[in-house]
């Protein structure tokens, strides 16, 4: 257990230190407040963040047309025209991302799931990246695989330890898109 906690403890910390770096993004990142713990009912401390709420859907709910959260808020799939239009919103999200912060890595789950989307008169109009917890960052030696791998770039898989520096690592979530 206590690996298991030490490892949630550095992920909260690098989703904290990451989202600092952004500073919001230009509105494609959520701004944090605070990090700390709280002690759920099992007693045990774990680790929060405090930051700033997103509203809206994830791409994934918009792009099947109903919200997963159990309500009948149901309304139209996405037409092709407006798959475009969130594509071309999720890639001015990761752009923001990279421009606020060039120095400090790549997403690398970057998934329908972590895309909050805003829409007007049925289009998406806005995309706010979240969970980067499963980051890379720069001169740092992450083992192993992470991300969603339905939306992972395959150097990935390569079964060799992931760094910002492997190749032209922003390409990892330029692929995802």
């Amino acid at each position: 257990f206590n690996q298991v906690a030490a490892w949630a403890e550095e992920e909260a910390r690098f989703e904290f230190d990451a989202l600092s770096d952004l500073d919001g993004a230009g509105g494609h990142a959520p701004r944090v407040f605070a990090r700390g713990h709280y002690v759920p009912d099992d007693g045990n401390r774990a680790p929060a963040i405090v930051m700033e709420y997103v509203g809206g859907k994830t791409l994934y709910e918009v792009m099947v047309g109903f919200d997963l959260s159990g309500g009948d808020d149901r309304s139209p799939g996405t037409d092709g025209a407006d798959a475009l239009r969130s594509i071309g919103a999720v890639a001015e999200a990761v752009r923001s991302c990279y421009e606020a912060a060039p120095a400090r890595g790549v997403h690398r789950d970057l998934s329908p799931n972590n895309v909050m989307v805003r829409r007007e008169g049925g289009a998406v109009t806005h995309a706010v990246l979240v969970d980067f917890g499963q980051g890379a960052q720069p001169g740092v030696v992450t083992p192993g695989r992470k991300g969603t791998p339905q939306y992972a770039a395959p150097e990935m898989f390569g079964g060799k330890y992931y760094t910002h520096k492997y190749r032209d690592a922003p390409t990892v979530d330029v692929w995802s898109l």
